[in-house]
């Protein structure tokens, strides 16, 4: 996570803790480097579900995990893909399912870096996470 260096690591920190302690969805702008260049943490909370599968186009998702656990699947196809209704830029992709996939369990203490145009989706139908996304936009 080379961006960290951007910010002081009190500032990440205070951050993180902001949003462990959440247990809903809300995103935190953290370093504005230009127009189209930015990161986002989000918090993400998820029981007895699935999160769509996807694929984000010019971003990387970096997931650490603070609690819990899921199956992670990633890589192989996205089947039926198609841009969420009202989204105008089609950045994120989903879809209903993966095929061909490789799937793994992720728990508490596991960081996942997803590189742009991966397909993934997290699994928790039967187990709850919680987990911190940094999303890196316009790597690419």
């Amino acid at each position: 996570m080379a961006f960290c260096g951007i910010i002081k690591k009190e500032e990440f920190n205070d951050s993180v803790n902001k949003l462990k302690k959440s247990n809903s969805e809300y995103y935190l702008n953290l370093v504005p480097k230009s127009q189209s260049e930015y990161y986002v943490l989000k918090s993400v909370h998820v029981k007895n579900d699935i999160i769509v599968p996807a694929i984000h186009k010019k971003s990387q998702d970096i997931y650490i995990i603070t609690s819990g656990k899921a199956m992670f699947t990633y890589k192989g196809e996205l089947i039926n893909p198609h841009v969420k209704k009202g989204e105008k830029d089609a950045q994120t992709i989903r879809g209903d399912s993966i095929k061909n996939g490789e799937s793994f369990e992720i728990k508490e203490g596991d960081i996942i870096s997803i590189p742009p145009n991966t397909p993934h989706s997290v699994d928790a139908m039967n187990s709850e996470i919680v987990f911190i996304t940094i999303k890196i936009d316009d790597l690419i």
